[in-house]
């Protein structure tokens, strides 16, 4: 009797990646986020979904698409995400460093930035005071600071009245943080997809 070769393979969950993608996902099509997305994860594993990951991890892909709505819809959006996880992982933030937060993840996201925001109220005098006034001690302030300082200095080269004053504070922060930004480049890359979040998966 010839033998039954039948073998039965019990099938992996098929939408483990839809799962562990979506709160991304949601984010690059400014789709609302439940509190749910942010302070589940930080209450599983508090030492790896922090707050300085989740500006890392939303901030690594570009979206093309954006550029479909106005660079102020999408900075609003962002706003509401970087409060949304500020309060998940219990992460207090001064409101120029809410600022600062939020541009840095806007522009790495959406497509050339600088050309949106010149000559607009984004980089007002008011807004770019309250950046400047962030203190550089965290690896997040700084990473973000270096971020944000490059996409404001080709904004200004784009204005009308271009402000000299301001182009020397945001070349002098580049300069001071230059040294120290491979190395932060390097460990925030650890956060994007496919990598720090799910490493221990792969």
């Amino acid at each position: 009797m010839e033998r039954d070769k039948t073998v039965f393979i019990k099938c992996p969950s098929t939408d483990s990646e839809y799962k562990k993608n979506l709160v991304l996902f949601n984010f690059l099509r400014m789709i609302p986020i439940p509190e749910g997305g942010f302070s589940a994860p930080y209450e599983s594993d508090p030492q790896k979904f922090t707050f300085q990951f989740w500006i890392g991890y939303l901030s690594c892909l570009q979206n093309p698409s954006l550029e479909e709505y106005s660079f102020s819809r999408w900075l609003n959006y962002v706003k509401s995400i970087v409060n949304l996880i500020s309060k998940s992982c219990d992460y207090s933030l001064t409101t120029s460093e809410k600022i600062l937060y939020s541009y840095v993840i806007a522009v790495r996201v959406y497509p050339n930035a600088q050309k949106y925001i010149a000559n607009t109220s984004i980089i007002s005098e008011s807004k770019l005071e309250k950046i400047l006034n962030v203190p550089l001690e965290s690896d997040e302030q700084k990473w973000a600071m270096y971020i944000v300082a490059n996409t404001v200095l080709a904004s200004l080269e784009l204005e009308e009245n271009f402000r000299v004053h301001y182009f020397i504070e945001f070349m002098s922060k580049m300069r001071d943080l230059g040294n120290g930004f491979p190395e932060l480049e390097k460990k925030f890359d650890n956060y994007r997809i496919g990598r720090g979040l799910y490493e221990e998966d792969s």
